[in-house]
């Protein structure tokens, strides 16, 4: 987060310091290795399209005996994946090459490999799939819109070959790397 000069680090627990320096578009860094069961986490409100925020908050992870929901560490600690917010009038989704877990309200897809996931991640957040959304599913809800598992799975996404797929992986990379510089950088004409 953004914090005046001088302002001092603090950590939820022991550490080890593992980078200080710039990090791109998001300025100064100061990244801390923590015990291996507090992990970063993303909530649904931190999914923008083609964009995340970073995560503010840790999570102890560790499975409950009687919990339920998804605790799959290979999923969650994936070191790639897209995010697709669940709360939201239609399909939101990003990109992470890192390993977070991520709150019940964020739907994640991994994929054969990340070529396939920001093929997913174009087609998603597309202007195509925007109006078939409008059309199929929009519930004209505005207190709480909901984008659900079913809707997902019934979005056309057509099979395509490594060629297609690498053109339209190309335009996804230059949108990520745009909102990562300036998160309302207008990529318009990329979409």
């Amino acid at each position: 987060y953004a914090a005046p000069r001088g302002t001092p680090v603090s950590t939820i627990g022991d550490g080890k310091v593992v980078f200080v320096g710039r990090n791109g578009g998001y300025g100064k860094q100061v990244r801390i290795k923590h015990n291996s069961k507090y992990v970063p986490i993303l909530a649904g409100k931190d999914v923008q399209r083609y964009y995340y925020h970073e995560p503010k908050k840790y999570v102890f992870f560790e499975r409950p005996k009687n919990a339920g929901g998804c605790w799959n560490k290979k999923m969650h600690l994936s070191e790639h994946k897209v995010l697709i917010r669940q709360i939201c009038k239609k399909p939101t989704a990003t990109f992470l090459s890192h390993p977070i877990a991520v709150t019940g309200n964020i739907f994640t897809v991994m994929a054969n490999n990340i070529v396939e996931e920001k093929y997913i991640l174009g087609v998603l957040n597309s202007k195509l799939i925007n109006y078939y959304w409008q059309i199929m599913f929009s519930d004209f809800n505005e207190t709480f819109p909901q984008v659900t598992i079913y809707s997902l799975s019934q979005i056309p996404i057509k099979e395509t070959d490594f060629d297609e797929m690498s053109s339209i992986n190309e335009l996804v990379d230059k949108i990520l790397e745009a909102k990562k510089h300036n998160k309302d950088a207008d990529t318009s004409e990329l979409e």
